[in-house]
C-alpha cells in the first residue's frame, strides 16, 4: 500500500477495472430492463386474463338466469318469442358453454375447472326439464309441433301427463318451473357453480398479485443497477479529478510560476512531473552556466539578440505576448547629437522599459534601435493594459532627462494561442509595427493571432 502512495494509481489500469465494472453493470441492466418488461407483459396478460374471467363468470350467471326468464315468461304467457329467445341462448348464443371453454385454456386449477364443467352438466340436465315444460306448453296451446324447435319436438310426455286436459298441462308446465324442487336444483347448482368461480378467481388474484410482486421486485433490481452505473461513472469521473485534472491544473499553475512540479495524482501524471523536472533542472543549470556577456547587451544590460533567440526557444510562447518596439528617430539623434548621446537615449530607454514591464516579463535589445519584450501569460484580454503602458513610455521617452533628447517610438503587438511558435509570433509582431508605423508614424498597433 506504501509503495502504491508513493508510486500512484495507473490510470490505464484503473480505467480497465472502471471499464470491465461498467460493462458488467450495463449488460446486468440491460438484462434487467429486458427482464422487467416481460414481467411486465405477464403483470398486464395476467391482469387481463382475471378481467376477462370476471367478465365469462358474469356471462355464465347472467345465461343461466336468461334461460330461466325466457322458459319461465313463455310457460306463463304461452308466446313463442321467449322460447326462440331460450334456444337462441343454447344453440346459438352459448355464453355458458364458452365461458367454460375460455377457463379450459386458462392455466388454472384442473379439479376446479372440472367441478365447474360438472356443474354446467348438472344445469344441462335442468334444461331437460325446462323443454319437457315447454313440450306441456305446446301440447297445452294446441299448436303444430312442427312450428317448436326440435329438442321441444323430441321431447316426449309421460303417459300421466299426456292424458292431462290443456288446463292441466299448463298447470304441470308452471309447477315444473316455479315448483320448490326446480327451485333447489337450480339454487344448488347456481351455489356450485358459483364456488367453483370464486375458488377460481381467488386463484387468478393470486396469480395476479405474483406477477404484480414478481415485476416491483424486478423494477427494484433494474432501480439498483441504474444506481451501480452511476456510482461507476461518478466514481470515474472524481478519479479522473483527483488523478488527472486537479495535478494537471497543479503542475501549469507550476509551470507557469516556473517551479518545481509537485509529483501527485496518477503515475502517469507522476512520471511526467518527475520528467518535466528533470528537464527543468537541467535548464536552469544550463541557463545558469551562460555567462551574463554571452546573453545580456553591453551598452543597456538587456537580454541581446542571443538571448532573446534563447528566450524565444524555452518559453510558453502561446501564452505570451511579444511585444516589438522601434526608436523612430533613433538615426536622428545619433546624426544631430553623435554617439555619445544616442548611446544615453538607448540606455535611458532601456531603464524605461524595465521599470515599466514586470519582472517576470523579458526585455531585449534586438536590433540598434529596435526592442522586444516577452511578456509572460497575457492574452488578449490585457490589450488595454499594454496600450497604457506604451502611453506611459510615450510620455517619459518625450519629456526625457537631462541631457537625454526626445525620442518617438513605434510598436507591434502579437498575442500567442495554440499551436503558434516563435516565427509566427514575431511575424505577427513585425506586422503588426510595419503597421503602426506607416498609419500612426509613431503609435502602437495590435495583431491578434487567429
Amino acid at each position: 500500500m506504501k509503495k502504491l502512495r508513493e508510486r500512484g494509481v495507473s490510470v490505464r489500469k484503473m480505467n480497465r477495472i472502471l471499464l470491465v465494472l461498467a460493462l458488467i453493470a450495463s449488460g446486468m441492466l440491460f438484462y434487467a430492463m429486458n427482464r422487467t418488461n416481460r414481467l411486465y407483459d405477464e403483470a398486464q396478460e395476467v391482469t387481463r386474463d382475471r378481467i376477462a374471467f370476471v367478465e365469462k363468470s358474469y356471462d355464465m350467471q347472467r345465461a343461466s338466469d336468461y334461460l330461466t326468464e325466457q322458459i319461465r315468461c313463455f310457460v306463463m304467457t304461452g308466446e313463442r318469442e321467449y322460447l326462440e329467445l331460450y334456444f337462441r341462448e343454447v344453440n346459438e348464443t352459448r355464453r355458458r358453454e364458452k365461458a367454460i371453454d375460455y377457463l379450459e385454456k386458462c392455466d388454472l386449477n384442473e379439479k376446479t375447472v372440472q367441478e365447474l364443467k360438472e356443474a354446467m352438466a348438472e344445469s344441462q340436465t335442468l334444461m331437460e326439464t325446462e323443454i319437457y315444460a315447454a313440450r306441456l306448453m305446446a301440447e297445452a296451446a294446441g299448436d303444430d309441433l312442427s312450428l317448436y324447435p326440435e329438442d321441444v319436438q323430441k321431447a316426449g310426455l309421460t303417459e300421466f301427463d299426456l292424458d292431462k286436459t290443456p288446463g292441466e298441462k299448463q298447470d304441470q308446465a308452471g309447477k315444473l318451473l316455479f315448483g320448490e324442487e326446480y327451485r333447489e336444483k337450480k339454487e344448488a347448482i347456481s351455489s356450485h357453480i358459483t364456488e367453483c368461480v370464486n375458488r377460481l378467481n381467488t386463484e387468478m388474484m393470486r396469480k395476479e398479485a405474483n406477477a404484480e410482486s414478481n415485476f416491483e421486485a424486478q423494477v427494484f433490481v433494474e432501480h439498483a443497477l441504474t444506481v451501480i452505473l452511476i456510482v461507476i461513472l461518478l466514481l470515474v469521473v472524481f478519479l479522473t479529478f483527483i488523478l488527472m485534472i486537479k495535478p494537471l491544473r497543479n503542475a501549469i499553475e507550476s509551470i507557469r510560476g516556473e517551479k518545481e512540479v509537485e509529483p501527485e495524482g496518477a503515475y502517469e501524471v507522476r512520471f511526467l512531473a518527475k520528467t518535466y523536472n528533470l528537464i527543468f533542472q537541467t535548464n536552469k543549470e544550463k541557463r545558469e552556466k551562460l555567462t551574463y556577456e554571452t546573453t545580456h547587451d553591453d551598452l543597456t544590460g538587456l537580454y541581446n539578440r542571443r538571448g532573446y533567440d534563447y528566450l524565444l526557444k524555452n518559453v510558453d510562447m502561446e501564452t505570451a505576448a511579444l511585444l516589438l518596439i522601434d526608436m523612430d528617430n533613433y538615426k536622428e539623434i545619433r546624426e544631430t547629437g553623435g554617439a555619445e548621446t544616442a548611446d544615453r537615449a538607448l540606455k535611458y530607454a532601456a531603464t524605461s522599459l524595465l521599470n515599466l514591464f514586470r519582472s517576470t516579463d523579458y526585455v531585449c535589445r534586438v536590433g540598434d534601435d529596435a526592442f522586444a519584450i516577452i511578456m509572460m501569460h497575457v492574452g488578449n484580454e490585457l490589450k488595454e493594459l499594454i496600450r497604457e503602458k506604451y502611453e506611459r513610455l510615450t510620455v517619459e521617452m518625450k519629456n526625457g532627462a537631462e541631457d537625454v533628447p526626445e525620442i518617438r517610438i513605434s510598436a507591434g503587438v502579437a498575442f500567442g494561442k495554440n499551436g503558434d511558435n516563435a516565427s509566427s509570433i514575431f511575424r505577427m509582431a513585425d506586422e503588426a509595427l510595419y503597421l503602426a508605423r506607416k498609419e500612426n508614424k509613431s503609435g502602437i498597433h495590435f495583431q491578434k493571432a487567429e
